[in-house]
């Protein structure tokens, strides 16, 4: 999705806008090797006339909504750049931190809000069980028995995110229904834009025949292929099949 959206500014940069386009993005697997002595693995290279620049981090876990080394990189690199405009897709490595370094230097940004991370620690709102957490409850996420800690550190999460959320320019689900999700949970005027899939024509010719049938052989309608992309996990739907 978000290789679709920088295709679209290039496109729009190609007819004549000015635009210049650069992509921030994480390597969990960096040519130059791990990060040592408190280094970060730095890439950068063209693709299509976007400047993709590729921070060699480790994964970590989705909870973590904030690193310091990004937020460092990110402070001194933004002031560099001068960036006029930012847009946030999945942030669940990079963490929140750019956004964080924009907000204090005034950097307009919107935020495309693909999941639940902003609102709970669960990425998905689902629960090992299959139970849905309660977007507007931080803490229903958590053990009841969960020490006091614990529980802090969930709304301190939760409070950091929504300011940061509260900043932005723009607040985008990827569905009306999704918009409705966040907006129960506190978070104010949060548009829509839909995830579009381009169908190439060939494909999608071939596609239609098979849904019609054989119109020529005069038999009924050809059988429904679907075709589930996703780990076995409860929170992908693999249950519901």
């Amino acid at each position: 999705v978000a290789q679709d959206r920088v295709r679209e500014l290039l496109a729009a940069a190609s007819a004549g806008q000015p635009l210049e386009v650069t992509v921030l993005c994480t390597d969990l697997d960096p040519w130059q090797g791990p990060p040592q002595g408190g280094g970060m693995p730095l890439d950068v290279h063209q693709w299509y006339g976007a400047k993709v620049v590729r921070l060699g981090l480790p994964g970590k876990p989705w909870d973590w909504h904030h690193d310091g080394e990004v937020e460092r990189f990110c402070r001194d690199w933004f002031q560099r750049e001068r960036f006029d405009e930012i847009e946030a897709h999945s942030l669940q490595i990079l963490t929140a931190a750019p956004l964080r370094v924009a907000l204090e230097l005034g950097i307009p940004y919107r935020v495309v809000l693909h999941d639940g991370w902003w609102l709970s620690r669960l990425q998905f709102l689902t629960r090992d069980d299959g139970t849905a957490v309660d977007p507007a409850d931080p803490l229903s996420d958590l053990d009841p028995e969960a020490p006091e800690d614990q529980r802090r550190a969930v709304i301190e999460r939760r409070q950091d995110l929504l300011e940061i959320l509260a900043g932005a320019q723009e607040r985008l689900a990827v569905s009306e229904s999704f918009a409705e999700l966040y907006q129960r949970a506190g978070v104010r005027r949060v548009g829509v834009r839909r995830n579009r899939v381009p169908e190439p024509a060939a494909v999608a010719a071939g596609d239609r025949l098979q849904r019609n049938g054989d119109k020529g052989g005069g038999g009924g309608a050809a059988a429904l292929r679907f075709c589930m992309v996703g780990g076995m996990a409860v929170h992908k739907g693999y249950a519901v099949l």
